[in-house]
């Protein structure tokens, strides 16, 4: 013995709640995963381009959503470098603003510590060449 298929069950639209008339079709959003490498101190342009391939490809657009996933990715030691703009963000172009500050300070922070291994490289050098003198020397 066949069953015999009963049609769906419709509502007639006076039964419907007004509210779920008004509301309007939701655009689907998926997820997708940018992948942020580590912070490269040693070259911060290219690391920014990696960065940027990485939202390209992932259609990252936005000023502060770029900015959202950079402060995420940022280690403490480079996270204070910027801790000012990360405690108040920019409200136009912070990812933009967040991008040239990281290079600049870093590249200053990079040339103090040069000079700070020059001076104590000097010190060294002042402090060892010295002569011994004949006191110190045993017979």
């Amino acid at each position: 013995m066949a069953e015999q298929q009963l049609p769906p069950k419709q509502v007639p639209p006076a039964q419907i709640e007004p509210s779920a008339q008004l509301l309007p079709a939701l655009p689907t959003v998926a997820a997708v995963a940018v992948k942020i490498p580590p912070f490269w101190p040693a070259d911060p342009q290219l690391w920014f381009a990696q960065v940027e391939a990485q939202f390209n490809t992932r259609n990252v657009t936005t000023e502060r959503t770029k900015f959202d996933y950079i402060v995420a990715s940022l280690a403490p030691e480079f996270s204070v470098e910027v801790h000012d703009l990360i405690l108040a963000p920019p409200t136009a172009n912070a990812y933009s603003t967040l991008k040239d500050q990281l290079i600049k300070r870093m590249a200053a922070s990079e040339q103090c510590r040069l000079q700070q291994l020059l001076n104590a490289e000097e010190l060294g050098d002042k402090t060892n060449t010295a002569a011994p003198s004949d006191a110190t020397i045993s017979r």
